[in-house]
């Protein structure tokens, strides 16, 4: 298993906080806000889909990049993952 840092955000929806994996910056396990997070890991996140399902609610989070961070919910009916 390779190593990666984690990044937290919380979900609009049901307030869960949700682990972005990211395999930028120094994959040292290391764990980050949205917020504290150094952008060479955020980048990680973005340079994926730009987006994490929610496994509490099964929603899509679309992060978007920065100046102001956000993360907003989106459902996807047509999506097998349920």
């Amino acid at each position: 298993m390779g190593m990666f840092d984690s990044v937290y955000v919380t979900c609009p929806k049901c307030k869960e906080l949700v682990e972005c994996q990211s395999k930028n910056g120094p994959c040292m396990l290391k764990k980050y806000t949205l917020e504290s997070a150094p952008p060479d890991v955020v980048g990680g996140i973005l340079g994926g889909d730009g987006w994490v399902r929610c496994e509490t609610c099964k929603g899509k989070l679309i992060i978007e990049p920065p100046k102001n961070w956000t993360v907003t919910f989106e459902t996807d009916e047509s999506d097998d993952y349920k």
